[in-house]
């Protein structure tokens, strides 16, 4: 399926007509331990469990928070952002787990919650070199990413720039996006069109490259952008139309 997808990207390439590579950030350019529903639920069930001082009530049974939790990761249908600190109030105040919680109580569980993540985030091998490569060849590079549970984005940005993808002249990106930043998360079409108004480029100048078929290959399909689905791992799912597989980074900058 990726034959000719593939030619396609080299004949756009070869003609100029490509200006820009974006790229997802989670699990696309860094690993991190979130990338099935069942790994989200498990880590944050695990985080808020343990979490010192305690937030949940002693006698609240595993089964009614897995449940809470299964609803606390589901995300609008429009993609429309809802912030982690709102959202957490939400579910325990509809659920009658606590009183609101403060803002300084939230404001220290998400970042907690983002500090545990990051702990176990590891940089892909091929991220660097790959992103290097391109903007040596004259492209312009930009991450669009959704965060998990509606996290800030200011603490996402850190993150990046602490792997050396800062947006200025000594890094490895041009413009960095999150979900957070335009209030709308992928495959939205309006969270693609900021990144691409940052980055000065049309839909059929730029490359989008991810990991998630509906958010990012789908999503830039949508949204006018030539899609690339890097699959790192074999998977079951097809997507509905002709689409460049990539199973490493690399691979960009030898078409």
């Amino acid at each position: 399926m990726d034959i000719p997808s593939r030619e396609k990207l080299r004949t756009l390439i070869v003609s100029g007509k490509i200006r820009a590579f974006i790229f997802d950030w989670g699990n696309t350019l860094v690993d991190y331990p979130l990338q099935s529903f069942s790994e989200q639920i498990l880590f944050i069930q695990e985080f808020l469990l343990n979490f010192n001082p305690p937030i949940l009530p002693p006698n609240l049974e595993l089964e009614v928070l897995n449940g809470i939790l299964q609803a606390f990761n589901q995300e609008a249908q429009d993609g429309a952002v809802f912030p982690f600190q709102k959202r957490l109030n939400h579910f325990f105040s509809q659920h009658g787990m606590s009183e609101t919680l403060s803002y300084q109580t939230l404001s220290l569980l998400e970042q907690h919650l983002c500090q545990r993540i990051f702990q176990q985030a590891k940089l892909f091998k091929d991220a660097v070199l790959t992103c290097k490569k391109l903007k040596l060849m004259g492209y312009k590079i930009g991450i669009l990413s959704n965060t998990p549970w509606g996290t800030d984005p200011k603490l996402w940005l850190t993150e990046v720039n602490n792997h050396g993808f800062c947006p200025d002249l000594s890094g490895l990106s041009d413009v960095v996006v999150f979900c957070g930043d335009v209030g709308y998360r992928k495959p939205n079409p309006v969270i693609f069109q900021h990144c691409l108004e940052r980055l000065g480029v049309s839909p059929s100048e730029s490359v989008f490259v991810g990991d998630n078929l509906h958010s990012d290959v789908m999503g830039s399909q949508n949204a006018g952008l030539f899609p690339v689905w890097i699959q790192r791992e074999l998977s079951d799912l097809s997507p509905p139309f002709d689409c460049l597989i990539i199973r490493s980074l690399s691979e960009l900058t030898e078409i």
